[in-house]
């Protein structure tokens, strides 16, 4: 949760430098429109069934993806953290000489 990834980074924060690498696949932005798929939570192994045919389905997944990425990121640059958006679509040495560079 938020509070605990706080937490973490106040106290590795005050005795480390710290690089946040952010990797992430397009495809995780939005679901795909494939009709009821389950779900299964890693953790608890709750199951749930959710139609993605429906766009609010849809809509609901993006909007909670973006909010959670937003929330991420913020926290890491309030702590000043450099991060590097690594894509998995994309060149990843270029983003970490970009970062680098920054440094």
């Amino acid at each position: 949760d938020d509070e605990a990834l706080n937490d973490a980074l106040k106290i590795a924060s005050a005795r480390h430098d710290i690089i946040a690498l952010k990797v992430s696949d397009p495809r995780e932005r939005e679901l795909p429109n494939i009709g009821l798929v389950e779900l299964q939570d890693a953790e608890t192994a709750r199951k749930v069934l959710i139609d993605t045919s429906s766009a609010a389905v849809r809509r609901h997944y993006a909007e909670a993806w973006s909010e959670r990425e937003a929330k991420t990121l913020n926290l890491l640059r309030h702590k000043r953290i450099d991060i590097a958006d690594i894509s998995t679509d994309s060149d990843y040495v270029a983003e970490l000489i970009k970062l680098f560079h920054k440094r």
